[in-house]
């Protein structure tokens, strides 16, 4: 037996009684790197992404989520400005 193309995949998703996601990704990353099979089901169910700050249920309704202080943002600002570096932040 060959394994499914993505498309046929796709078309009849696994039969998966429960899946719940937890990650330090974004749900979008997580989504990616689960590939075009699994990745979809992300949207289905509840899960826990970018460790722990952001988590979702089976609606896709935000249960909880915990943004950078004002304080921390301005903390990053300076240290761009200081050492002329990119940065990457996260905030809804």
């Amino acid at each position: 037996d060959t394994p499914p193309s993505a498309e046929e995949a796709a078309r009849q998703p696994p039969k998966i009684r429960h899946f719940f996601p937890a990650t330090g990704k974004s749900r979008r990353g997580a989504e990616l790197s689960l590939g075009p099979v699994i990745g979809p089901l992300l949207h289905r169910c509840p899960g826990v992404y970018i460790q722990g700050l952001y988590c979702v249920d089976g609606m896709g309704n935000v249960v909880f989520e915990r943004k950078l202080s004002s304080a921390a943002v301005r903390a990053a600002e300076d240290l761009v400005a200081e050492f002329e570096v990119s940065i990457v932040g996260y905030d809804g």
